[in-house]
């Protein structure tokens, strides 16, 4: 996308889990997304996707719900 302006450099250095916010509440949505994440998990293009950016170390097995304070 940068018409080769940037490169990578380096390894990551270390790695943060990401989050996806959702209308506290919305039990239905928690569940849609979960279960996408997951199917992007099981058929491996989660992993695919995070190779191409080079972050494949933050990788996760599996998605789960934070509540809040957790």
């Amino acid at each position: 996308q940068t018409d080769g302006a940037l490169e990578t450099l380096g390894k990551v250095e270390g790695v943060a889990p990401e989050g996806i916010v959702i209308k506290k509440g919305d039990s239905q949505m928690d569940k849609a997304v979960q279960a996408a994440l997951q199917k992007l998990i099981d058929d491996g293009t989660y992993l695919k996707i995070l190779k191409y950016w080079g972050v494949e170390d933050g990788a996760i097995s599996k998605p789960e719900i934070n509540t809040p304070g957790e």
